[in-house]
């Protein structure tokens, strides 16, 4: 008999089916989905928990902090009591006064700024030149100066000139009984006379103000906002 040649065997693809393929595809991007949103969830509970860490557990402590750093206390300068006569008239008291000073690296032209000062002051031009050349932040250029000539000098709006509030112990009777009255040194203490003796009374105490600065540097009043006033 004669024999049949057996049909060739179809050779199996290395290749796996196009159904399986899609399977394995999607099982990865489901486990990479999986992960990220394992990722988002562990991300935003650590938010939560640092929100909840600031905002309540430590909340109050921030707040605080940063109250303190707005809140602001200067003295208050104690102003020299008066000594007055049987009559009630003043033999020595005390006056508003004005420090003059000057920051010589702003000053352009010293000579020009002396010239400007000297008529107000008093001063040959050249000293106050001398004075206000250099780079010294801080020179002093007149002391107890009047509220009103200060005035005078701030009306010229001279670059670099500067002023700072202080006292000036004046005598209204001058001569008269000033051995009895006594007198004051540059620190303001008594030297002499009652001004010695009775320095302790007369020094007064000085007194604080506390205050919140508020953005652009500018004083909030609030009823915490407290004062305690000098003692003359």
């Amino acid at each position: 008999m004669k024999q049949m040649a057996a049909p060739p065997r179809q050779q199996r693809s290395s290749r796996p089916p196009t159904n399986y393929r899609r399977e394995v595809r999607t099982g990865h991007r489901g486990r990479r989905g999986m992960i990220l949103l394992i990722i988002t969830t562990i991300a935003f509970s650590l938010f939560a928990v640092r929100l909840v860490d600031l905002q309540v557990i430590k909340g109050s402590d921030l707040a605080a902090q940063a109250i303190n750093q707005r809140i602001k206390t200067q003295s208050i300068p104690a102003i020299r009591g008066s000594i007055l006569d049987a009559t009630g008239q003043p033999m020595a008291t005390t006056v508003e006064a004005r420090d003059v000073t000057a920051d010589q690296t702003l000053i352009a032209d010293p000579a020009a700024v002396g010239a400007a000062l000297a008529p107000i002051l008093g001063v040959d031009p050249g000293i106050l030149a001398n004075r206000l050349t250099g780079t010294r932040r801080y020179m002093f250029i007149a002391k107890g100066l009047s509220p009103t000539t200060w005035r005078a000098i701030e009306a010229l709006r001279l670059p670099g000139i500067f002023s700072e509030e202080t006292q000036r112990r004046i005598y209204p009777g001058g001569d008269l009984a000033a051995n009895v009255v006594g007198f004051v040194g540059a620190d303001g203490k008594g030297l002499g006379g009652i001004e010695s003796s009775m320095q302790t009374l007369l020094a007064g105490k000085a007194g604080t103000q506390t205050y919140e600065r508020g953005s652009g540097n500018r004083i909030i009043t609030t009823s915490d906002v407290t004062s305690t006033a000098s003692v003359q």
